[in-house]
């Protein structure tokens, strides 16, 4: 039903994240309406951060309405996750400040990117980013990665966006 869910489900599964018998713990920094977690729900625990509530697909275990720059004060204290997400809004086509104009003021694309680097390098986890053009942040290195390129019959992307998880890489000195 939600393409991207399935595409971010493999993309976990891939990356080796599932762990049997345990709920993958997720920081969602712009949760949106939880598309992402619509193919496996059950075994997600998500804690979203969204500037505005917006009518959920998937309810969050927890959600903040508040912008990604609040997660380290909001957070409770001792919580770990498995995973940052990101997918920040952007506007190839009209499509994501048309659909996300709430993030206008509220946190830029620049902001999203270094929140979840930061988020990542707390938790010692990976992110999975979801935008219009590859982007890794500075030492960083790509564990899975795939192009998508969607449609349907009231709708088709002129070209495909990507998704990926990367991962803190170690730097020798």
């Amino acid at each position: 039903m939600y393409p991207s869910s399935c595409i971010v489900r493999d993309l976990i599964a891939r990356a080796g994240l599932f762990k049997p018998f345990e709920t993958l713990s997720v920081l969602d920094l712009t949760f949106g309406q939880g598309l992402f977690y619509y193919s496996f729900r059950n075994k997600a625990k998500v804690f979203g951060f969204d500037v505005q509530r917006l009518d959920w697909v998937v309810k969050p275990y927890r959600f903040y309405k508040a912008s990604c720059d609040k997660w380290g004060k909001m957070l409770p204290d001792g919580i770990t996750f498995d995973l940052v997400v990101v997918d920040p809004p952007f506007s190839p086509y009209r499509r994501g400040w048309g659909k996300r104009h709430h993030y206008r003021d509220n946190c830029s694309i620049s902001r999203c990117m270094y929140e979840a680097m930061k988020a990542s390098e707390k938790f010692k986890t990976p992110i999975l980013i979801h935008f219009f053009w590859k982007t890794i942040p500075y030492n960083y290195e790509t564990i899975v990665e795939t192009w998508f390129q969607g449609w349907s019959r009231l709708t088709k992307l002129p070209r495909p966006t990507w998704f990926g998880i990367v991962s803190k890489e170690v730097v020798s000195e």
